[in-house]
């Protein structure tokens, strides 16, 4: 991955470059659209892949915080890598997963394939934005998204649910009973003023 010379192919190390893309939803948008977009964007990208992203930073002049990326705050990996089995004469290898402490971004969608062609989304999130409680609910939406992108393609953006059945019932229903007891014989002039003495 991003050993776009062929010098480079035979060397070791780290050759990848974050590419900042934009995505323009509007609720109109059908989600086949929208993803075609996508796609030509990332296309026009790649042409571009080389321009390393801490000189994009300086060009465009971007106040700088040690504390946070200076040009997002979420970001979406996918993790596409084929993990060749490696051996040794003598020697066995296994591949070890980096498990670090501090989260990059305030949200980090991690998506891999693995061994029975199966995604596993992991969700890396700053803790002192968000409690493990949010983290795991804003996972658990972003795959309802996806389903019901998957089962309804050609939807309109502004269609799409984002909440699960039971948070929508809690909202509409639980969070909006607001019926109270109160006297029937008293003007809301008379409630008011009971109130405020």
């Amino acid at each position: 991955s991003g050993r776009t010379h062929k010098d480079t192919e035979n060397m070791l190390g780290i050759f990848i470059n974050t590419l900042a893309m934009r995505g323009k939803p509007k609720c109109e948008k059908r989600y086949l659209d929208f993803l075609a977009e996508i796609k030509s964007s990332c296309l026009e990208a790649y042409e571009n892949q080389e321009y390393p992203f801490e000189e994009l930073i300086e060009e465009v002049k971007l106040k700088r915080d040690v504390a946070r990326n200076p040009l997002f705050d979420v970001m979406l990996a996918f993790q596409n890598n084929e993990k060749e089995e490696i051996k040794f004469s003598k020697i066995d290898l296994k591949y070890s997963e980096y498990n670090g402490e501090v989260a990059k971004f305030d949200l980090l969608f991690d998506i891999k394939e693995n061994r029975n062609k199966e995604f596993i989304i992991e969700l890396e999130y700053c803790r002192s934005l968000f409690k493990a409680e949010t983290a795991e609910r804003i996972l658990s939406h972003f795959v309802l998204v996806l389903d019901e992108l998957i089962t309804k393609p050609n939807m309109k953006l502004g269609e799409l649910e984002v909440i699960t059945p039971e948070e929508k019932l809690q909202i509409l229903k639980e969070f909006n009973d607001t019926y109270a007891e109160y006297p029937t014989n008293k003007t809301v002039v008379e409630l008011f003023q009971e109130q405020v003495n």
